[in-house]
């Protein structure tokens, strides 16, 4: 059988429960869901970890070095009290982006390393092969965030978050001093959004454990302040879908239902069903 056109990047999806991965395909939309109901407490990485503490001493040291010209005003404007106070309020604002944030995880679809091959994952994330594998074009998932940040009545994500890269590492180097006081000074001018202290969380987002790594990983964020909902759903674009791989142990009624779905929905899509390779463990497909 040919699977679908590699020439652009392809991201896939396991759904492990049948009525999820029904309504995905018959609805064309996605859900985000909150970062909470992630199953890693660090994942995303929103702790505020510094190389410091909250010394005092170490921040007029720094101060009276790296920013002598600024000492005497930092002494003047800047008590003890209120740098404890500045520390609270970057801690404060961390919980806020962990409270208002929503994700969706993709993994990378690469020629030799696609998931639709991979039986570890079938049996975690596919429900021991029991659900789908639904790939994506990648563009159009692109498309359809936008789109979906046209037409709601405030910005629902970031341009840069619109499509991420998971980078893994055994740890995160602590945030520091100098960071902290380029923040709070920029703050104080209105506008800290390109200081390097921001970077730097955008860049935890889309960092995870080295022990993740084997899920080579792609994510969608997607942001909401205003409601205590702990799912947010996203439309497809037409074509977004572009192959739906259905699990070696999938139910004969999912079976029937994922295809005659997929064809009314996403017409141009190709459905595939997942079967044991003669001899060794490993899959192959063949055409629904």
């Amino acid at each position: 059988m040919a699977f679908p056109d590699n020439r652009s990047m392809r991201l896939a999806r396991f759904y492990g429960n049948p009525d999820y991965a029904l309504d995905t395909i018959s609805t064309k939309t996605l859900s985000f869901v909150h970062v909470t109901k992630l199953n890693d407490p660090f994942d995303p990485y929103f702790f505020f970890e510094t190389d410091f503490g909250e010394r005092y001493d170490l921040i007029l040291d720094y101060v009276s070095k790296g920013l002598s010209n600024k000492f005497s005003w930092f002494i003047e404007n800047i008590p003890p009290e209120l740098w404890t106070k500045i520390l609270s309020d970057i801690g404060t604002y961390l919980q806020a982006q962990r409270q208002s944030t929503f994700m969706l995880s993709f993994i990378e679809a690469e020629r030799g390393r696609h998931p639709k091959d991979n039986l570890l994952m079938w049996a975690h994330y596919g429900n021991g092969h029991r659900g789908v594998l639904i790939e994506f074009d990648t563009e159009l998932l692109r498309a359809s965030a936008i789109a979906a940040n046209d037409t709601a009545l405030r910005p629902v994500y970031d341009p840069n978050e619109a499509l991420m890269k998971v980078v893994y590492r055994k740890a995160l180097r602590p945030i520091g001093i100098d960071e902290v006081v380029e923040f709070y000074l920029q703050s104080n001018n209105g506008n800290p959004s390109h200081t390097r202290l921001i970077q730097y969380l955008r860049d935890t987002i889309a960092t995870k454990s080295e022990e993740w790594a084997y899920e080579n990983e792609w994510r969608m964020l997607w942001r909401n302040d205003e409601t205590s909902a702990s799912i947010q759903r996203m439309r497809l674009l037409d074509e977004s879908i572009v192959c739906v791989y259905i699990g070696m142990s999938a139910s004969r009624d999912f079976r029937r239902d994922v295809i005659s779905k997929t064809h009314l929905t996403f017409p141009k899509a190709k459905v595939v069903i997942a079967e044991k390779s003669h001899g060794e463990f490993a899959l192959k497909f063949r055409d629904a």
